[in-house]
């Protein structure tokens, strides 16, 4: 299981790696792009990031307890 963990971090930093490449390409260039281009390589960072966020939380913290059980009376 842990492979499969390493494995998913790397293909995940990879596909962020390229979306910054792309967007940072794309707003420097002469002409520009639509900015729905724009707007749709923006997003896939922001999913990216999360993706990794939600690796990094740990198994027990992935909803085993309610978060109402968190809350003092």
């Amino acid at each position: 299981m842990p492979d499969k963990h390493v494995a998913r971090r790397r293909d995940i930093k990879a596909r962020l790696e390229r979306a910054e490449k792309t967007l940072d390409e794309t707003r420097n260039s002469a002409g520009g792009h639509s900015r729905a281009i724009r707007l749709h390589l923006e997003r896939e960072i922001d999913a990216r990031n999360k993706d990794l966020a939600l690796l990094d939380v740990r198994p027990e913290d992935s909803g085993n307890t309610p978060a109402s059980s968190n809350i003092d009376p």
